[in-house]
């Protein structure tokens, strides 16, 4: 089978989509090497440059017209079509919602990651609300199958859009491996400021995450933890101006430490010295940094919300995220309780073993084969070796 990975629409700093689309394409290539894989990715994009297997060819766009969101349209519904024509694509995998509409003969595949652009639309820019929003109302209709990242996410998809049950696998993501610890975390936390003693937060600074209720639930414990920090990790998105004002109006400046936007070594490095990590996000699809904590025995909070308990299990604390007076007790508990630390540390080590990227691409290949006739109907519980 030849298959277009349209990997055009992944953001050069990446995170959740993003890491999907690395770690899915590198394991499809290892483990999943029984097709032509073409990836179409922008000409600023390196993340896909080594990757392994014999049958992978990269089809280049010019990232500097491309990444513009109506340029983009352009790309997906105009271009796509003419490289499943030039070459003979009998499929493509659109990996962030929006997909061709017209790929000729191709049958189409578009994974749905959350439906957060329905369920918390004040949570987006009004045009991303709206090309998105629009864009999953048509692959519900017009794509030949759909991926959920999740059962939280299907359920979402079947309950609020009618979504045929037939047409929907539930292919769940998984953690990055971590790499090795170097000595050379030192320099990193001296780099932007960070004491011995912090809880960490890694995402994009957005309000679907809640960082608001997480830094007020943070200065309710200063008075008690006066070396504790707080490290929100990640780049910034659209509303965080507000959020640098609360921490200023709370006098935390000291006290409140933003890095940006991290690699994967830094933020790995990060967690793996936090005391807690904490996600206390209102809505998620699925939640990989949770997973990435649990990976390596951090202790973790986290929203009571379904697909963070899809993920999570039992081994995490779970908070109601509307509450800074919930999220600040469950950090003291955390804390303070040492036995609790070593529970949930061995919990977390255990659960993040149930999910992989071999797995992810076994069952993604699965959906591929059923639209050729040679594999049997899937549904969200098809399950893989891994």
């Amino acid at each position: 089978m030849r298959i277009l990975i349209d990997a055009s629409q992944i953001p050069k700093l990446k995170s959740g989509v993003g890491m999907y689309a690395v770690h899915l394409i590198r394991s499809l290539a290892l483990f999943v090497p029984d097709h032509d894989y073409f990836v179409l990715v922008q000409s600023d994009e390196n993340a896909f440059d080594d990757l392994p297997g014999r049958a992978i060819k990269r089809i280049k766009v010019p990232g500097r017209i491309y990444r513009l969101l109506p340029f983009r349209f352009v790309l997906e519904q105009a271009w796509i079509p003419y490289f499943v024509r030039r070459y003979r694509i009998d499929l493509v995998h659109s990996l962030h919602y929006s997909f061709p509409l017209f790929a000729t003969a191709a049958s189409r595949v578009v994974t749905i990651h959350d439906l957060t652009f329905f369920i918390g639309p004040h949570w987006h820019l009004p045009i991303k609300r709206w090309y998105f929003g629009t864009f999953t109302r048509l692959a519900v209709s017009h794509a030949d199958r759909l991926i959920a990242v999740s059962e939280s996410t299907a359920n979402d998809l079947k309950d609020r859009m009618g979504v045929d049950p037939k047409k929907l696998t539930v292919v769940h993501l998984a953690p990055p491996e971590a790499p090795p610890e170097h000595s050379v975390v030192d320099t990193l936390l001296r780099h932007y400021g960070i004491g011995e003693r912090y809880i960490l937060f890694v995402g994009t600074l957005e309000p679907r995450k809640n960082l608001f209720n997480l830094v007020r639930a943070f200065h309710r414990i200063c008075p008690e933890e006066s070396d504790l920090q707080l490290v929100i990790a990640g780049r910034k998105g659209w509303g965080c101006k507000s959020l640098y004002n609360l921490v200023q109006e709370l006098d935390l400046q000291r006290r409140v430490v933003f890095t940006g936007y991290v690699d994967e070594a830094a933020k790995f490095k990060l967690i793996r010295r936090a005391k807690v990590f904490a996600y206390p996000s209102l809505y998620e699809g699925f939640g990989i940094p949770v997973l990435e904590a649990l990976s390596l025995g951090i202790p973790t909070i986290t929203a009571d919300r379904p697909a963070l308990r899809e993920v999570a299990g039992e081994a995490v604390l779970f908070v109601d995220p509307e509450s800074p007076e919930a999220i600040s007790s469950a950090m003291l508990r955390l804390l303070r309780d040492e036995r609790l630390r070593r529970e949930l540390s061995l919990k977390g080590l255990q659960r993040a073993k149930h999910f992989s990227w071999t797995c992810t691409a076994i069952k993604t290949g699965a959906v591929y084969r059923s639209l050729m006739g040679n594999g049997k109907q899937l549904n969200g519980r098809m399950r893989c070796a891994s």
